[in-house]
């Protein structure tokens, strides 16, 4: 059946529902939504004009078509108009309701010119590249809009999945509707993006972006937009597979895959879309460095990452600058943190904290700053621990807390951020068994671990992240001198590390505790003391 004005009245009355925080009760935007929507296609709006109308009118204070009130109504619109200030979900409402009609202006001006069918794609591209680049960033910031969030990338994802099922397709429409399921898999679960924890969503969005790119280097060749595309994708697909399918090697095949792609554009088409998408390659192929614990490949791509920075155009936005220099003083870090080298990391961390908090007060509530301010502070506290700094590492630890709580106001079913909170958690239990409160820290462990086995029920995961959190259970009970605990949560610990390593998906980050967990699993056995057991790495 062919698409009707009547018809997507219906679904844009839909999609505004779907937008209205939950619990708003505006009566006037309730009728508009009731009308748009309604039953029977007779007592819809007959034109968008008309709801656009309608909701233009409710933006301005005045009455509206939809709710047929009186001279009472009429005048209580007139006199709300010239109130100082408005209540919150009054001011919510007509953010959203605003949000909107800039999508619904989008809307209007391809709705008339649909003579052809290329004209619908164009239309439903406008739509689904608002609402997942434009509305869903001025969501990200305001606490309590996961619902929406998660709401607008489903909207948007079933109009692109229109979009990539067509053939004729134009190659300026395959390359937005690759860019937009790029952009849609980050939010649904590429792992050093804030993320929903949709990892196969976001792979099937990463295969159909491909598909999309595949088809216009047959129908048209190559250039440097469509080599972005795809080195975007496949970075992201690299960190999907990294964090969520512990493929470190399917990982670097596709991210070598990615700088060959990005290596193959001419350099003099090599200009500031190209140079952002070897950004996003260099964050990916930190995250491997990292998990795979190999820190000189990490200082040879943080000294390039480093020297790229001067290569972008001049007119670029400051923070950016900033950004990168953070990220590069985060994974120096890690390199220090990973080698013992110096002060096991310890300055580029407090530098990458530092500098992630200047960013976020420019741009306040960021959320992304907040998470990975989060993680140095986090891996902070790990490198002044090693580093015999206690005090610095408590207060490290504290921070890290504090940040993850901020953004867990902002977002509390961001998966990224309930992964920090994870490991901050059990970083507070250890800073409480490095200052000797051991009963407290074992209450504080034994809680991350059941958080650990409902999360691993949830995701139905291989159970790396409860073996780490059941290792480092034993640990703080070696500290205290419990044999039983050590010794209960060690061989558990050890069970679950060598089913996952039989599947070839352990990490050299655990790999590295295997022998001496294993070597005092043999020590329990024997029956030996907590005396005799060796320090798990080192």
């Amino acid at each position: 059946m062919a698409p009707t004005t009547l018809a997507d009245v219906y679904s844009l009355g839909r999609l505004l529902g779907v937008m209205l925080p939950a619990g708003d009760n505006n009566a006037d935007l309730r009728a508009i939504i009731a009308r748009a929507s309604a039953t029977d296609p007779a007592d819809r709006y007959q034109t968008v004009d008309a709801m656009a109308d309608d909701i233009r009118a409710f933006r301005g204070g005045f009455a509206v078509q939809a709710r047929q009130g009186g001279r009472s109504y009429i005048a209580g619109r007139f006199i709300a108009r010239h109130r100082k200030a408005l209540i919150a979900a009054a001011a919510a409402a007509a953010l959203l309701a605003g949000a909107f009609v800039i999508s619904l202006s989008s809307y209007l001006s391809a709705e008339r010119a649909r003579a052809a069918e290329v004209q619908r794609f164009t239309e439903l591209r406008s739509l689904a590249g608002y609402l997942l680049f434009d509305l869903n960033g001025r969501l990200e910031r305001i606490p309590g809009n996961t619902q929406a969030r998660a709401a607008l990338a489903a909207e948007a994802q079933q109009h692109l999945n229109r979009l990539a099922k067509t053939n004729d397709a134009d190659r300026a429409l395959r390359l937005e509707t690759a860019n937009g399921l790029i952009k849609l898999a980050e939010i649904q679960g590429v792992g050093n993006y804030r993320n929903l924890g949709y990892a196969r969503q976001a792979k099937e969005s990463l295969t159909a972006a491909e598909a999309q790119l595949d088809a216009i280097v047959t129908a048209h060749g190559a250039d440097s937009a469509v080599a972005g595309a795809y080195v975007r994708a496949l970075s992201h697909r690299a960190v999907v597979q990294l964090h969520a399918d512990k493929n470190a090697p399917g990982a670097e095949a596709s991210l070598n895959r990615a700088s060959r792609t990005l290596n193959n554009v001419p350099k003099n088409l090599r200009g500031a879309e190209w140079m952002d998408a070897r950004r996003v390659l260099r964050r990916a192929q930190f995250e491997l460095l990292d998990l795979e614990e190999r820190p000189n490949a990490l200082r040879r791509i943080a000294s390039l990452a480093s020297a790229e920075i001067g290569q972008w155009p001049a007119n670029r936005p400051e923070t950016a600058d900033q950004t990168d220099r953070a990220y590069i003083a985060y994974y120096r870090g890690i390199a220090d943190y990973v080698s013992g080298t110096r002060d096991h990391g310890t300055a580029y961390f407090l530098s990458a904290l530092a500098g992630f908090k200047a960013i976020e007060q420019k741009e306040k509530n960021d959320p992304q700053m907040l998470y990975i301010a989060g993680w140095s502070a986090y891996m902070g506290f790990a490198a002044a621990a090693e580093a015999k700094q206690q005090a610095r590492s408590s207060a490290l630890i504290a921070e890290a807390d504090s940040l993850v709580r901020r953004l867990l106001f902002i977002d509390d079913q961001d998966d990224s951020a309930l992964v920090l909170s994870r490991d901050i958690g059990e970083a507070l239990a250890q800073d409480l068994a490095n200052r000797g409160h051991f009963a407290e820290a074992i209450a504080a462990q034994r809680t991350v671990v059941e958080n650990a086995k409902a999360y691993l029920v949830r995701w139905k995961g291989i159970g790396i992240d409860l073996a780490y959190n059941e290792l480092i259970l034993g640990d703080i009970a070696r500290k205290a001198g419990n044999r039983s605990l050590t010794c209960e949560s060690w061989i558990s610990a050890e069970k679950r590390f060598t089913r996952i390593e039989a599947s070839g998906k352990l990490l050299e980050f655990h790999k590295a505790y295997l022998p001496a967990l294993r070597g005092n699993v043999g020590l329990c056995v024997q029956g030996a003391a907590t005396t005799r057991f060796k320090p798990l790495r080192g």
